[in-house]
């Protein structure tokens, strides 16, 4: 590679797997400029977008998760190699989030990983002492305007009372001394379903404070600021739907039908 030219290194690289991107990041200084380049990065995910793959997660074996990434078309016999295992407590505040631009947001009571699965990355952030008041869910949202990452941590009240949400809490991955900030929500409502990120915003769905009413709640991830969406009245949301995002478009399903 070293006595390649610039942009034929460049182009042999956007073709390779992210397990060997890894390989030639650690082996090359030269390839992890390459590889580390916002242009370079920007370009990889989205060609990434356009051969999407499978990610399968398992929780249920041994005091770990297991993430599987499998290619659904083109290079099959590369999808055994796409695994990556992270040391967790399996249990009912395991919190798996949805994939952001490759990466997979983990949460479990004070703790908070995000992990890359195809890479074969993880990164620890500080833990959330939002998490010892009780069960919480964290959602992973990237604002393409800015290029950040923020980890957005969210109460779960517990069902059976009329407690209402407590602090949010808000992290700004990779910004250098990475520390827990809470921000204000106007907006009482109780958590039911996952979030999902699209276009900048992380969007879930939540009860009013009387619980009668439905509401998408969105985040900016940009301003952090929170707006609300009543759905029409009449509208049952339980736990078991889930946001997800079909074609583009989000969309809400029942995970028991």
């Amino acid at each position: 590679m070293e006595a390649l030219p610039n942009d034929l290194e460049e182009r042999i690289l956007l073709n390779l797997p992210p397990t060997e991107l890894g390989t030639y990041s650690r082996v090359s200084m030269r390839c992890r400029n390459v590889i580390q380049s916002k242009e370079f990065i920007k370009e990889y995910i989205g060609r990434s977008t356009t051969e999407p793959r499978l990610l399968l997660v398992e929780t249920t074996m041994k005091p770990e998760v297991l993430f599987h990434s499998m290619y659904q078309q083109a290079n099959p016999l590369l999808s055994g190699k796409e695994k990556v295992r992270i040391p967790h407590s399996p249990g009912p505040q395991l919190h798996i989030d949805h994939p952001v631009r490759g990466l997979v947001c983990l949460s479990y009571e004070t703790k908070v990983v995000i992990t890359n699965p195809g890479a074969k990355e993880i990164v620890c952030l500080p833990e959330n002492e939002a998490g010892k008041q009780g069960e919480t869910k964290c959602f992973l949202g990237y604002d393409e305007d800015t290029d950040v990452y923020k980890v957005l941590c969210v109460p779960v009240p517990v069902l059976s009372t009329r407690e209402e949400a407590r602090e949010y809490q808000v992290l700004t991955v990779g910004s250098g001394g990475e520390s827990w900030r809470g921000i204000e929500c106007k907006h009482h409502h109780s958590l039911v379903t996952n979030g999902i990120c699209k276009g900048g915003v992380v969007c879930f769905v939540a009860l009013s404070e009387c619980r009668q009413i439905v509401r998408v709640m969105s985040f900016d991830v940009n301003s952090e600021i929170f707006t609300v969406t009543e759905l029409p009245k009449g509208a049952e949301i339980h736990e078991s739907f889930s946001f997800v995002n079909y074609n583009g478009t989000m969309a809400l399903v029942d995970e028991l039908l």
